[in-house]
């Protein structure tokens, strides 16, 4: 294990990363003791500014548009919908004035989260409401959506087959499960980025030895990186990895078969899909690789699904 690990660390300090207490697309800036120990009014416009930069990313990427070949608007446009994994409510504000939502429901797991949400959705008139919750246990009645739309949210929560088995249960029938996620083995998404930008570790090394090597690389750099280290120095009972429960693509659709979903829409959005030019046929052979059974898991950067409720 100390071999391995030692490995580890020197791997990961080929290519450094330092995140800035400043970015607002690091959610761990609500970890700062600039934050924790800041006045009201410093914390109201530091959540204000983050609810505003993820609504701003969704005005210039279009994230949902972008993953659904045939638009948005059959899933959202007067509909009932609930936003899993919201973070700040910038996202899905913007799909409610883009697309015509008419009830808005975001949940997230930090309080912080959601009363930033709550006071974005706020300020824009919004129809919305945000609890804070977990995925395993949604705390709604049943069939209440009409859509459930979750977007680099399942890699995260504790139990991805018990959110599946919620989503259920929450839809109405014919109502529609809209998941994108990046499966464990994708070379870019380890999710050890605020320490190194070495892409492939999962491919490398166990997740308990990227953590180890994490928190080495984190603990040499003192109280300056405190507000992003991790909690616990090991992995939880869920975890595979730093904050990532080891979803593949196999293992999701394994997931599936616990309820009849209808499968509308499954694609593996392959490495380098938005390159042009030089890179075309780099993207052809990966978007093909992409579809192969076991080998899909090491070239897919995003998996994207629509499941209805039969």
């Amino acid at each position: 294990m100390r071999i391995t690990e030692g490995l580890a660390y020197r791997i990961m300090r080929l290519k450094t990363r330092f995140p800035s207490p400043d970015s607002l697309s690091c959610a761990e800036i609500f970890e700062t003791e600039a934050f924790r120990n800041g006045s009201l009014e410093y914390r109201q416009e530091l959540m204000r500014k983050s609810s505003q930069w993820r609504y701003e990313c969704e005005v210039q990427a279009d994230a949902l548009a972008a993953r659904l070949p045939c638009g948005p608007e059959r899933y959202l446009r007067d509909r009932v919908v609930l936003d899993l994994g919201c973070f700040t409510g910038g996202r899905s504000a913007r799909w409610a004035e883009v697309h015509g939502i008419r009830e808005l429901h975001g949940l997230d797991v930090d309080d912080v989260f959601v009363s930033a949400a709550q006071a974005f959705a706020r300020a824009r008139n919004l129809n919305a409401h945000y609890v804070k919750g977990f995925g395993e246990s949604l705390p709604y009645e049943d069939v209440k959506f009409d859509t459930i739309v979750s977007l680099d949210v399942l890699e995260h929560v504790r139990d991805y087959g018990a959110v599946l088995a919620e989503c259920w249960r929450t839809l109405k029938p014919g109502g529609h499960f809209i998941a994108v996620f990046p499966p464990y083995y994708s070379p870019c998404d380890h999710h050890l980025s605020q320490a190194s930008a070495v892409p492939c570790l999962t491919w490398l090394f166990s997740g308990r030895t990227l953590t180890r090597a994490y928190n080495r690389i984190l603990d040499e750099r003192g109280p300056a990186a405190r507000w992003y280290s991790r909690r616990s120095r090991e992995l939880a009972a869920w975890e595979k990895s730093h904050v990532l429960n080891g979803i593949t693509l196999g293992g999701f659709r394994r997931a599936l078969r616990r309820n009849p979903w209808a499968v509308e829409l499954r694609e593996h959005v392959p490495l380098f899909d938005r390159r042009a030019g030089l890179w075309m046929p780099v993207r052809w052979v990966f978007r093909a690789l992409a579809n192969l059974p076991v080998v899909c898991e090491l070239f897919t950067t995003r998996g994207t699904y629509v499941l209805r409720k039969a």
